[in-house]
């Protein structure tokens, strides 16, 4: 499998994410043929990448490039619920839905919420198969003059394009061509967890249940935060953030990791723990928070 771009300008995008597969739908209505290349095995969407996005924002517009219509039967309007709490479970501001602090005006204050994993696989089924190059992390880049660049990925396969797009993420591969800024930690660190879909149903959830809603709650004191978000299959993804090292971590073991991830919100309303308590095992990853320097910004490169 190579990247076989034939046509000029042969254009090569890093990375499938929603940034990289609308540019890649777009320039496909264009008649440009364009490529994109991944290191994902699969078109499958790894176990984190699920959260939800705001209806209005860069996710819900790659929905819609692709089809405004199931983009409407995924989204959820009562999703844009928004819930702020303290450490004890007091709500101090309700946005959305019944006994909202704030009344919508109209149509443009609806904010739907539609989950990740939707816009994504809208996007892959509209444009065609071959365009997109699975298991082809990229390796390294070498110039050519002219703009052109040589693309070798891990699986040993070499290519050559005119226009390299790099849509790989915050440690892109290919921003070093462009700039020398990397990303920085912020001091924050933390854990995305959640509720299966099943256990939201436990008799012994309901109050928690109840609490989060139906879009999204966020309870913050002392520097740590639990937001929880109601996902479109029923599960409650929570992240649970505190400012950590770099380096914070927590045990392999499920039991452990529980036990360690609740004591940095000692404390804290049993509503809000039961969060952590009745998580899925199988769903814990770690997320320490980065970003580029503010106002980052590069010189024009060819190519």
């Amino acid at each position: 499998m190579s990247y076989n771009i034939s046509t000029q300008p042969r254009i090569a995008i890093i990375g499938a994410g929603l940034g990289g597969l609308a540019l890649l739908l777009t320039l496909h209505h264009r008649d440009r043929t364009t490529t994109s290349a991944t290191s994902a095995l699969t078109p499958a969407p790894t176990p984190a990448a699920t959260s939800t996005s705001d209806g209005r924002g860069a996710s819900a517009r790659c929905a819609r490039m692709a089809s405004n219509f199931a983009f409407d039967k995924h989204s959820r309007p009562e999703g844009e619920e928004m819930r702020i709490c303290d450490s004890i479970g007091k709500v101090h501001l309700k946005l959305g839905g019944e006994g909202q602090d704030r009344p919508l005006q109209g149509k443009e204050d609806i904010r739907p919420e539609i989950d990740r994993t939707v816009p994504r696989k809208l996007l892959l089924d509209a444009v065609p198969a071959h365009l997109v190059q699975w298991d082809h992390a990229l390796s390294s880049v070498r110039s050519l003059g002219d703009g052109q660049h040589e693309l070798t990925s891990t699986n040993g396969i070499t290519a050559t394009c005119d226009l390299l797009v790099g849509a790989d993420g915050a440690h892109s591969r290919v921003r070093p061509l462009l700039s020398p800024a990397t990303p920085q930690f912020l001091g924050v660190n933390g854990a995305e967890i959640s509720l299966a879909s099943s256990t939201t149903k436990l008799p012994a959830l309901a109050e928690t249940i109840a609490n989060v809603g139906q879009g999204t709650m966020m309870a913050m004191e002392d520097s740590r935060m639990l937001g929880a978000q109601v996902n479109g299959d029923g599960r409650i993804r929570t992240y649970a953030f505190l400012h950590a090292p770099a380096s914070w971590t927590l045990p392999a073991d499920p039991p452990s990791a529980k036990a360690a991830l609740k004591e940095e919100f000692a404390g804290w309303a049993e509503w809000l723990l039961n969060l952590i308590d009745y998580y899925d095992d199988g769903a814990i990853y770690l997320h320490a928070l980065w970003s580029l320097p503010v106002g980052h910004q590069w010189a024009h490169v060819p190519g």
